[in-house]
């Protein structure tokens, strides 16, 4: 379980709330899925971007 602070944080990056960090897309199409999260990305600021991309760098690949 992620500490406190990282889940603040990461709510903050991707301006959501912090349940939703806990809220899965398996209702959800993989179509809607990336559309969605090709919006968020497409809202974030460079520093937002930048550690984002971080994050996915790290976790995902």
């Amino acid at each position: 379980m992620p500490q406190a602070a990282v889940i603040a944080k990461l709510s903050e990056v991707f301006n959501i709330e912090p349940k939703q960090l806990f809220e899965f897309f398996y209702l959800k199409s993989p179509s809607d899925v990336r559309k969605e999260l090709l919006d968020m990305v497409n809202n974030l600021d460079d520093e937002q971007l930048i550690l984002a991309y971080k994050y996915v760098k790290t976790f995902v690949l």
